[in-house]
């Protein structure tokens, strides 16, 4: 090789080293959600949970449910999802109950992962908000 063809092969290889160096491979994705203060409601109630999913290749959905609400959140090709959910607690859960709320996010390249936060039932003078 002549001189300056070697230079651009030298430099060809420098430039697909690097480009192969290390690289994230597809993992599932995170969830975490958070509970209100102390993790406690009463029945009935209203409250809000914090939602949040990440993925490196994208996520594709989250799933929140709650005793019988199911929440589908589309978040097609968002890297991160951050959010505020209102659930409500009927009336007919007595003081000391624990109730559990689910998140599920899937990703692009259909990988899952799941979560969940319990909240408890307490007197009505209980909660401070």
């Amino acid at each position: 090789m002549t001189p300056p063809r070697l230079v651009v092969a030298l430099s060809l290889a420098g430039l697909l080293a690097a480009a192969c160096g290390e690289r994230k491979r597809p993992g599932p994705p995170t969830i975490t959600l958070e509970a209100p203060p102390g993790n406690v409601v009463t029945s009935p109630d209203t409250f809000l949970v914090g939602v949040h999913a990440s993925d490196d290749n994208g996520l594709d959905s989250i799933i929140v449910s709650f005793l019988t609400d199911i929440r589908g959140i589309d978040a097609f090709e968002k890297l991160d999802y951050t959010d505020q959910l209102i659930l409500t607690v009927p009336a007919d859960h007595a003081v000391g109950e624990v109730l559990e709320i689910i998140g599920v996010a899937r990703d692009l390249t259909g990988e899952v992962a799941s979560t969940s936060v319990s909240v408890t039932i307490v007197d009505t003078g209980a909660v401070q908000r």
